[in-house]
């Protein structure tokens, strides 16, 4: 019975030493009441605070009284909020003519373009008629995509290749090279990947699916089909939607144009 009786005491003991609480000191003008309002989850258990305190009248309430206030009776602080990381901005906005809208993978709306913009992972770009824009990715090396009129582009990046993704129109791409043998930019079609290093090329997609490559330096690595073909400077690969890319042909060259005869 003892025993028992020392067991019973010590779970007490031990549970009033780890009983939390906050102190709060009275001040002028404050009431019973004003204190129950600002400090107590539940403002109608001010008795209960008074006997926690074991204070038997509210007219003990004075300044300079220190009360205790346990976190069972407490008003709970709010949870800090956490704000979301931003995303990384991968490509920025150097230029544009015309009607260049964007918006976000998951956003219904389009929106016009601002100097400057960046834009993150999945940001879709589109220009209309007579529209263009530019854009650069600024990470070293740097890429600039010359966005065509009446073309959509998403901004990708897969691993830490810098990519887009060509839904539809016509770019022009050029990016430097830093000496290393991996890709440093890829562009994916509907119906194909391009990776590209060291190099200036363009690349068309239609509402089909059918995509064009052109190289004008360096090398463009074209994938369809389980099939890649290496298109050199000079070059290009058209790749039908379900088809595997075309042998690389010749591009034509551009005609000079003759200076006009003066008699």
């Amino acid at each position: 019975m003892k025993l028992k009786f020392i067991l019973i005491l010590l779970t007490f003991v031990v549970g009033i030493a780890s009983e939390e609480f906050a102190e709060y000191t009275v001040q002028k003008g404050d009431t019973l009441s004003k204190i129950s309002q600002d400090k107590l989850s539940d403002p109608s258990k001010w008795k209960e605070l008074l006997k926690y305190n074991k204070i038997d009248t509210p007219n003990l309430i004075r300044p300079g009284l220190v009360l205790k206030v346990p976190d069972y009776l407490s008003k709970k602080k709010p949870e800090p909020k956490v704000e979301a990381p931003k995303p990384k901005v991968l490509a920025s906005l150097t230029l544009f003519l015309g009607d260049v809208k964007f918006k976000a993978d998951k956003d219904k709306d389009w929106s016009p373009v601002k100097p400057k913009q960046g834009f993150v992972l999945n940001d879709l770009v589109r220009t209309q008629e007579k529209g263009k824009a530019e854009i650069i990715f600024e990470e070293e090396p740097a890429t600039v995509i010359n966005i065509k009129e009446n073309t959509i582009i998403k901004i990708d990046k897969q691993k830490d290749v810098r990519a887009i993704f060509l839904q539809q129109g016509d770019i022009h791409a050029a990016t430097t090279h830093d000496g290393k043998k991996d890709v440093k930019f890829k562009i994916s079609t509907t119906s194909s990947v391009a990776g590209v290093r060291g190099t200036d090329f363009n690349a068309s997609a239609n509402e089909a699916g059918d995509s064009i490559y052109e190289c004008k330096t360096g090398l463009v690595q074209v994938s369809a089909q389980g099939v890649t073909v290496d298109v050199p400077a000079g070059f290009g690969t058209k790749v039908e939607n379900g088809k595997p890319p075309m042998t690389p042909f010749k591009l034509l060259a551009k005609p000079k144009t003759k200076p006009p005869h003066v008699e």
